[in-house]
């Protein structure tokens, strides 16, 4: 009996023990891609970045942390809807504190690029000044940060495969007089029929279908489909970007379908076509498609929904345009006055 008493007190230390163990486990926070701290007199500011590789899919988060005197002032600098090559996607309003070493502002940006390569994030100046000292401006300059954008595609996806040999063509007349015949007989029924038993000139052929109308078509036949329901995201997907892409060719003659999404962009940056923000609208659904068609990822519904939607709105305020007609936002503005 003692022997068993002295096993069951082995298992309840063990239990104890193992217990012990899990709570004092710690989760490692994950340290940002780039961080640094810069400073003059008692300003200060603390600058970092979420990623400082990344993927022309992918996202970074620029965080602007500055420390400044209870009595003074810290300006930021002014940034609109692009911070060097990286266009904001979003940006929360400032937020203040107030801490034991003085007034700290927090600004953050999420950043979102065009084209694979390295990019850099401009120089940024913060000017300081306080107030009941008569002392001159304080000016804090971060020096500018490379970032590098990686591609999607593999080096491999750019070469061309080799072409076949080519074939020699076998000396046997028999086909090419069968075929000669045959094209003078088809030359002769054509010259009868057109001389003798042609009817009357009919009427001219209908024009072709808008570019607006022919992609109207062809997203109703693949919404009728029902892809997206069956599991079959990335044929929805690919089947939607060529749909969209046929469209911006066949309306503004820009070669969208043959080239990738970078190719595309690199040509769209500097087009007048389209304004900066209708270009960072279709810079995402791209790249969201591309996520889907090359790198395996699962679209919920709301998403699948949001990008069928944003391809109908696109190819409305796009031939509005076109035509001559105002747009959505024109419209509205008009029916308020």
């Amino acid at each position: 009996m003692l022997r068993g008493y002295r096993i069951w007190l082995a298992l309840l230390l063990c239990l104890l023990v193992s217990a012990c163990q899990d709570d004092t486990e710690q989760p490692i926070a994950e340290e940002p891609g780039f961080q640094e701290t810069f400073s003059q007199g008692e300003f200060a500011v603390q600058v970092s970045l979420s990623r400082q590789e990344m993927s022309v899919a992918e996202q970074t988060v620029l965080t602007l942390i500055a420390t400044a005197p209870e009595d003074s002032t810290l300006e930021f600098p002014a940034f609109e809807a692009m911070i060097g090559d990286f266009s904001i996607v979003r940006s929360p309003p400032i937020r203040q504190e107030l801490t034991s070493k003085g007034l700290t502002q927090i600004r953050s940006f999420t950043l979102a690029p065009f084209l694979s390569g390295n990019y850099p994030i401009p120089e940024m100046t913060f000017i300081g000044v306080q107030t009941d000292v008569d002392t001159p401006p304080v000016q804090i300059i971060i020096p500018e940060i490379q970032v590098m954008v990686a591609s999607l595609l593999s080096s491999d996806d750019h070469e061309l495969s080799n072409i076949a040999p080519v074939l020699d063509i076998p000396k046997d007349y028999f086909f090419l007089w069968l075929i000669s015949g045959l094209a003078l007989i088809a030359i002769l029924a054509f010259a009868f029929y057109w001389t003798r038993i042609r009817k009357p000139l009919e009427d001219p052929p209908l024009p072709p279908l808008p570019p607006h109308v022919i992609a109207g078509q062809a997203m109703d036949e693949l919404l009728a489909e029902n892809l997206a329901e069956q599991g079959r995201s990335k044929e929805f997907y690919e089947r939607i970007s060529h749909i969209l892409r046929f469209y911006i060719e066949n309306l503004f003659g820009l070669k969208a379908v043959e080239q990738t999404t970078e190719e595309f962009f690199h040509d769209l940056k500097i087009s007048p076509l389209f304004p900066a923000d209708q270009k960072l609208l279709l810079k995402k659904f791209l790249d969201h498609c591309d996520l889907v068609k090359f790198a395996e990822y699962q679209p919920g519904r709301d998403e699948t929904e949001n990008t069928t939607l944003f391809c109908r709105k696109f190819i409305q305020q796009t031939s509005r345009i076109q035509n001559g007609l105002p747009g959505q936002d024109e419209q509205q503005s008009a029916g308020a006055r």
